[in-house]
């Protein structure tokens, strides 16, 4: 009777734990994120230029600004960027990839996190 039992149920138990694990895994109002290894600077959005929450660019410093390219379009500019920042670029030859973290479309400005 036992393993007749579980033959049955197997596949029904199998997706019980399959929908558990993804509810455990859906993002909520109490979710809390780890943030990762990695760098915050605001930067002024270009005119004319569409920047989302999410995507990836390309951030160095270039005659003392700091800069964000999505492939070879500049998307963001920070003219008086920290000095914490400036070291970290400078320790990876000037370039290291960013993620656009937020976007404050009001005050035309973007928080982007550097990958350290």
């Amino acid at each position: 009777m036992g393993s007749d039992f579980l033959q049955r149920a197997g596949s029904t138990l199998r997706r019980s734990w399959d929908k558990g694990r993804m509810a455990i895994a859906t993002r909520d109002l109490t979710t809390r994120e780890l943030v990762s290894g990695g760098r915050g600077v605001t930067a002024d959005i270009i005119r004319g230029t569409a920047v989302s929450a999410g995507e990836h660019v390309t951030v160095q410093i270039e005659g003392g600004a700091l800069v964000a390219r999505r492939c070879l379009t500049l998307v963001a500019r920070n003219d008086s960027p920290p000095a914490a920042v400036v070291e970290i670029l400078n320790q990876y030859c000037n370039v290291r990839p960013g993620t656009v973290s937020q976007v404050h479309d009001m005050a035309g400005m973007v928080e982007i996190t550097i990958t350290c």
